[in-house]
């Protein structure tokens, strides 16, 4: 039995139903005529903020440290050990080491 509980709704796996999955094979991924999976809402609004040049709901530095938080929870599984925050500018990726803050 798995029980996925990372997004808005709770999916039960379980043996005799099998498992469900979205539409999607990425949450928020264009499928057919539609976006599907936990994350529409969230890809529909950042593509109508860009087309209409409306501001978005989060900004660069927060999407930043969103992307350092799953980072150091990596690193942290790996090492079976707690990461302190903010990363040494050597554990960041590329995309974020060099960011403007």
């Amino acid at each position: 039995m798995l029980v996925d509980d990372s997004h808005r709704d709770v999916v039960l796996s379980t043996m005799q139903h099998g498992m469900r999955l979205p539409m999607s094979s990425m949450p928020g991924e264009f499928v057919d005529h539609t976006y599907a999976g936990p994350m529409e809402r969230e890809t529909m609004h950042f593509l109508e903020a860009v087309a209409l040049d409306q501001p978005v709901l989060v900004t660069p530095e927060q999407a930043r440290q969103v992307m350092e938080v799953y980072i150091a929870a990596d690193i942290s599984a790996e090492r079976g050990e707690p990461v302190s925050l903010p990363l040494p500018e050597s554990r960041r990726p590329a995309a974020v080491a060099g960011a403007v803050r």
